[in-house]
């Protein structure tokens, strides 16, 4: 599964993840995300995965599409990488090829919803009439997949 790994994809996904461990909280999942473009310019957002029934479309890699949108007119989406702590769900994925994303770079793979790949792969899928989507997965998955391991067990 894994795309061209490239020389900062390691280091940018060291700093979601530490943004990750940093805003996560015993109601907020340790999820976030990053977009980046080839020059540096990038956005980061955070998201509360517990509170679905407050803002469903909460989700760290709708966030991050969402403001990108908001602040970038013209933006040429197949320029920019996503970094994400967790491999996208269905939601997710389908509105980063929808937008015509041209990277997302995951860390721990989601066995239950994954659409990167593992489960679904709505980002490489020809099916859906949008252009592919590159996919690296798996990058920094033991530290991310601990991060996500130990949130959950203390929910339950």
């Amino acid at each position: 599964m894994k795309g061209w790994l490239l020389e900062r994809d390691v280091s940018e996904m060291n700093l979601v993840l530490n943004l990750a461990r940093q805003h996560a909280t015993a109601d907020s999942a340790p999820i976030a995300a990053r977009i980046i473009d080839p020059f540096g310019v990038h956005n980061l957002c955070f998201v509360n995965h517990l509170s679905r029934h407050e803002n469903v479309l909460g989700h760290a890699e709708l966030l991050c599409l969402s403001e990108i949108q908001r602040t970038s007119v013209g933006v040429d989406f197949s320029q920019l990488t996503m970094y994400v702590t967790l491999e996208p769900c269905p939601m997710c994925a389908w509105a980063l090829r929808s937008v015509g994303i041209g990277r997302v770079v995951f860390g721990a793979y989601n066995s239950k919803y994954g659409a990167a790949g593992s489960v679904y792969d709505f980002l490489r899928s020809g099916a859906t009439g949008y252009s592919s989507t590159e996919v690296v997965g798996g990058v920094l998955e033991r530290e991310c997949g601990e991060l996500l391991t130990h949130f959950f067990e203390g929910v339950r």
